[in-house]
C-alpha cells in the first residue's frame, strides 16, 4: 500500500512538473519561428528530451530500501 502511494505521488508530481514547463514553451514556440515543421520538430525534439529526463528519473529515484518488500537493490 505505501509503495503504491510512493508511486502515485512520484508519477503526479513529475506529471505536474513537466506540464507546467511544457504549456510555457509550447506557448512561446510562434514568437521563435513562423514556419509550422520547425515548431513541431521543436515540439517532438522537446517531447522526446522530457521523456528521456522522467526516464532516468524514475530508474535513479527508486523507493527507499525499507519500503521495498524482498526486490533487489540495482
Amino acid at each position: 500500500m505505501v509503495l503504491r502511494l510512493y508511486y502515485t505521488t512520484a508519477f503526479m508530481s513529475v506529471s505536474v512538473g513537466l506540464t507546467s514547463v511544457r504549456v510555457q514553451i509550447t506557448a512561446l514556440l510562434p514568437e521563435l519561428t513562423r514556419d509550422y515543421n520547425e515548431r513541431s520538430l521543436s515540439l517532438r525534439l522537446g517531447k522526446l528530451a522530457g521523456e528521456s529526463w522522467v526516464n532516468g528519473l524514475i530508474h535513479v529515484c527508486s523507493p527507499p530500501k525499507h519500503l521495498r518488500r524482498g526486490a533487489k537493490s540495482c
